[in-house]
């Protein structure tokens, strides 16, 4: 059998050419990173294992990092975590369910990791069996740990806790459009051995909601239902009664009056024999402006010569008759200046088109008025997106002002 002969200087050359190979091969599998491109820092995901508990319950809590890098290894990841005020763990702390090297708790309340390393796409848990509160009330843990890549993302979880008598509140939608209405309920529990009574909370609303005219409020504890004004910001239940292991519920409505999320949290909940409920979980709801700025409504609600004209008008500067004049449609039922003025004074984050923190006429103005026109795609942003703009493509841009548009 003849053997073929590779001189020393050839076998080097082959072996440099398998290398160059392998890099190639390497990188278009792995992309960039595997070619010497950025490492990404681990992510971490914080749980806890219900969303609430009563007061006397425990519940686990769980942080899970993970290396988002397909082809490189993260070291010396490390984190502490201090729980929040009035959270401990019980004495020892359970672990038993970490795969994460290297936990050790510091006192009840702080417990972190030595540094320890995780492989490309690898993930590991730290497993606290049990955690505990003092007080009812919600708590929120945050986390983020540093690494051999830079620091992570900061995770958190919430944990609501309910005391022997508590009161939670919930908005029954997610969304409304401003000058609508949703309605808010309370429900007030009492798991305790004993009827409670003089059961007293005020709820003072977010800036942008204010009780619904009618108000509609409907519900009682123990024959007592809220005290709600029309057009009120705030309201209030005064001398309730819940019975032992029962629990009641009083609803009301509200209607935005400014767009953005609205967080609703009451305030303490007293009575006269069963000392503090507390204060709610936290209930969100997110107002929308729409562009029927004179409120013509269908068919003719979004018009570029009346809602897109105003708009433009407005951010520029305009007011009094010089924002309304010839603008207004024929079925138009907000028609006075300053009604027009300040229903668009209530969108005006709404009209932030391009998404860089602030409207502007020859912007986020001018990208309205080509929307309405029926202008879309390169022809609607041309020379029309302003600097920092977060919202940059036709596609995002036309989708966001068609949400301003129900």
């Amino acid at each position: 059998m003849n053997r073929l002969n590779i001189t020393r200087p050839a076998r080097r050359a082959a072996l440099r050419l398998a290398a160059a190979a392998a890099t190639f091969i390497f990188a278009f599998l792995f992309g960039a990173q595997a070619a010497n491109s950025e490492i990404l820092p681990p992510v971490l995901v914080v749980e806890f294992g219900v969303a609430s508990m009563p007061l006397s319950g425990q519940t686990s809590l769980t942080i899970t990092v993970t290396n988002p890098n397909p082809a490189a290894t993260l070291t010396d990841i490390q984190f502490n975590d201090s729980l929040p005020n009035g959270m401990s763990f019980p004495f020892p702390p359970d672990f038993s369910a970490t795969t994460c090297s290297g936990v050790s708790s510091q006192n009840l309340t702080l417990f972190s990791t030595d540094p320890f390393t995780l492989a490309p796409g690898a993930s590991c848990i730290v497993g606290l069996a049990a955690v505990q509160v003092a007080s009812p009330g919600e708590y929120t843990n945050y986390v983020s740990a540093s690494s051999s890549a830079g620091p992570s993302n900061t995770a958190s979880a919430t944990l609501f806790v309910l005391g022997p008598f508590s009161i939670s509140n919930a908005f029954t939608d997610a969304q409304i459009r401003i000058g609508t209405s949703t309605k808010l309920t309370f429900t007030i529990q009492n798991t305790s051995a004993t009827n409670i009574s003089g059961i007293a909370f005020t709820d003072t609303l977010p800036a942008g909601l204010v009780v619904a005219t009618p108000p509609g409020s409907t519900g009682a504890c123990g024959g007592t239902t809220l005290s709600a004004v029309a057009g009120a910001q705030s309201l209030s239940l005064s001398n309730a009664g819940v019975q032992s292991g029962t629990s009641c519920a009083l609803s009301v409505n509200v209607t935005g009056t400014t767009s953005g999320v609205k967080s609703n949290v009451t305030g303490e909940m007293t009575s006269t024999n069963g000392g503090s409920g507390g204060v709610s979980n936290t209930a969100t709801v997110k107002v929308v402006g729409t562009l029927d700025i004179d409120a013509s409504g269908a068919p003719t609600r979004y018009d570029a010569l009346t809602d897109g004209l105003m708009t433009l008008r407005y951010l520029f500067g305009l007011t009094d008759t010089s924002l309304t004049n010839s603008a207004l449609g024929g079925t138009a039922t907000r028609t006075l200046p300053a009604d027009i003025k300040a229903y668009l004074d209530a969108i005006r984050v709404d009209l932030d088109v391009d998404g860089n923190g602030s409207a502007d006429a020859l912007t986020d103005g001018l990208l309205i008025l080509r929307y309405l026109f029926g202008i879309q795609g390169p022809s609607l942003i041309a020379g029309a997106v302003g600097t920092n703009a977060t919202r940059t493509t036709a596609p995002d841009i036309q989708a966001y002002i068609q949400s301003l548009m129900p």
